[in-house]
């Protein structure tokens, strides 16, 4: 019992401690997005934004071949189909646990994160890109918001929208953490963002924050393992 009650009480205190922080990208996604705007102008950029452009990219002299992946990753989370309005799927976790048991030749990648949570936000064009680079080898990539119910109009859904999110999104609505948080994995406290990923044989929990290269590797190791 007390160790239920304390799952329950840090995840309540990281819910409110994230959403305190706002969800900006750090510098270098934003220089990223910047060029990647830019890139699609091709030869109609003006002469001012080209040297802004030649400008950012200068400042990345160092980190060239890391500055170069991020805008990659940006352009990569802004490609997809105009959204008009989206239709959440929103389950228990009754409903839901069946997506952390599927016992066919795929790789599962699911992702629990929300909109308030920072770390999350940074992290989610990596899964995307996954997604998008991975599909064909028979990896699937499953976001489950914890958005809270009042913020799905006002929030997820929007944030969806502008973002032109195309991995398949689940929303878990379940207040029963003391039930849930436990059984997708016996040590985890429920802070966010973290992590599955598993086939029919072999299962690994991530209670962390990736870089793009980190999941890459994850998900390369499973696709190794799996064809050997």
């Amino acid at each position: 019992m007390k160790k239920l009650f304390k799952i329950t009480s840090l995840f309540f205190v990281l819910m409110i401690f994230v959403t305190s922080c706002e969800t900006k990208p750090d510098a270098m996604q934003v220089d990223a997005k910047k060029v990647c705007d830019l890139n699609k102008k091709g030869d109609t950029l003006t002469d001012i934004e080209s040297q802004e452009k030649a400008a950012i990219e200068a400042s990345y002299k160092a980190k060239a071949e890391e500055f170069a992946k991020a805008v990659e990753v940006a352009c990569s989370f802004d490609v997809g189909s105009e959204l008009t309005d989206v239709n959440l799927e929103v389950l228990d976790f009754d409903d839901f646990k069946q997506y952390l048991q599927f016992d066919d030749n795929k790789i599962y990648v699911i992702n629990f994160w929300a909109t308030w949570c920072a770390p999350c936000i940074k992290e989610l064009p990596y899964f995307e890109k996954i997604n998008k680079d991975y599909k064909k080898l028979g990896v699937e990539v499953i976001l489950v918001s914890l958005d809270f119910p009042s913020q799905f109009e006002s929030r997820l859904k929007p944030f969806i929208i502008e973002n032109k999110i195309d991995s398949r999104i689940i929303v878990l609505d379940d207040k029963d953490m003391n039930t849930w948080i436990p059984a997708i994995d016996k040590d985890w406290d429920g802070a966010i963002p973290a992590t599955i990923i598993y086939n029919k044989n072999l299962r690994a929990f991530y209670p962390k924050v990736f870089t793009f290269h980190e999941l890459e590797k994850e998900v390369n190791n499973f696709i190794n393992l799996q064809n050997e």
